[in-house]
């Protein structure tokens, strides 16, 4: 499968208000992996890397308020 930054706006969507265990499983579902970038008012130091199946995660209050792919 071929993976982009646009290519995954469908999945970026639908992990908005979910929690991270749901985020959780509906990355590995769909063969992604994740990371936290963010967490609350705590911002956590990353690698620039860029990877199609990455997926970043912030979190307020354990529910995911936006993601991106890097």
């Amino acid at each position: 499968m071929v993976r982009d930054r646009n290519g995954s706006n469908e999945i970026l969507k639908s992990l908005i208000g979910k929690t991270l265990e749901e985020g959780r499983t509906i990355c590995e579902n769909n063969g992604y992996t994740y990371r936290i970038i963010r967490r609350d008012e705590t911002n956590y130091i990353t690698t620039s890397d860029l990877r199609f199946d990455r997926i970043n995660f912030q979190l307020d209050s354990n529910i995911i308020t936006k993601c991106s792919i890097s």
